[in-house]
C-alpha cells in the first residue's frame, strides 16, 4: 500500500497493486482482474492513526508499510501481524 493510494480527507483507499513475491524479491504488480482494483472506505477514526504513521515514518519509500531499512514486506508480513499463530 503507497501513501499515494490513501485519500485521507475523503476516507478511502483506493487498492491499484498487489504486491508478489518472485524468486524471494517482493515486486508490485497491477491486480489480475478489474474487480480486483477497488476502492475502500476507512473508518474516520483510522484517519489520525495514519496520519501519526505517516509522520513516525515520512514519505522516504512511499510504501505505508515497509522493513526499517525502506525494503517491501512479505505480503504475509502483515496478515501474520493481526493473525499471529
Amino acid at each position: 500500500l503507497r501513501w499515494e493510494d490513501i485519500d485521507m480527507d475523503k476516507g478511502l483507499v483506493h487498492i491499484r497493486q498487489n504486491s508478489v513475491c518472485v524468486n524471494g524479491k517482493m515486486i508490485q504488480k497491477n491486480p489480475k482482474s478489474r474487480k480486483s482494483k477497488s476502492i475502500v472506505t476507512i473508518s474516520p477514526s483510522i484517519i489520525p492513526i495514519l496520519q501519526k504513521h505517516e509522520e513516525e515514518t515520512g514519505l522516504k519509500t512511499g510504501l505505508v508499510f515497509s522493513y526499517a531499512d525502506g525494503k517491501r514486506l512479505h505480503p504475509g508480513s502483515i496478515k501474520d501481524w493481526f493473525n499471529p499463530t
